[in-house]
């Protein structure tokens, strides 16, 4: 996925599955770092907005914890181009 201008990029997670009552959990890095950011911690809202600082590419790493506590992890990656 490339992108340009570094406009705000939504992002929906949806899960299935499980034992349901879903919370997400959300980071993104630039792909040469290994430094992770929270977008947002555990809560129920499944979308969220990245706002890219560059031209670059990025990661996007979502953790769904079901209503058991069990947690599923989902890897995204996307460049952003001027």
């Amino acid at each position: 996925l490339s992108l340009h201008d570094a406009l705000p990029i939504l992002i929906r997670s949806v899960a299935e599955g499980g034992a349901g009552n879903y919370q997400y959990e959300v980071y993104y890095k630039k792909a040469s770092s290994s430094k992770w950011s929270r977008v947002h911690d555990y809560s129920s809202y499944y979308a969220f907005n990245i706002i890219p600082a560059k031209a670059t590419k990025y990661d996007v790493r979502v953790n769904i914890k079901d209503k058991n506590g069990d947690v599923a992890t989902k890897f995204l990656s996307f460049e952003v181009t001027k």
